[in-house]
């Protein structure tokens, strides 16, 4: 899809939907919910996290998560369970990612 069909696309969708998903709050969420962490590991993507204290950042292999909490675990909830390994902080963020972006190297 070029950035003409990506942005008629957006202009097109009904407010708080965006191509099959629901807007709630700050993400995207499917029809069938939030994405969980073995469904995460198994599509190959990562959680990119960081600390929102001392901005500490590392990425997190959502197939770990799932052998220690559970593969059912819901993203969400998997990283709400995150402290900050530089400072203790439980104020952690996170996007999921993919694990390369295409770059060299």
């Amino acid at each position: 899809m070029g950035k003409e069909e990506t942005a008629a696309a957006i202009e097109a969708a009904e407010p708080g939907r965006l191509f099959g998903c629901e807007v709630k709050g700050k993400r995207y969420e499917s029809a069938s919910g939030p994405a969980t962490l073995g469904s995460t590991a198994k599509a190959d993507l990562l959680l990119r996290t960081w600390c929102k204290l001392c901005q500490y950042r590392v990425n997190i292999d959502p197939g770990e998560q799932a052998a220690r909490y559970g593969a059912d675990l819901p993203v969400p909830e998997g990283a709400a369970r995150l402290v900050c390994s530089q400072c203790g902080n439980r104020a952690v963020d996170f996007v999921v990612a993919p694990r390369h972006t295409g770059g060299s190297g």
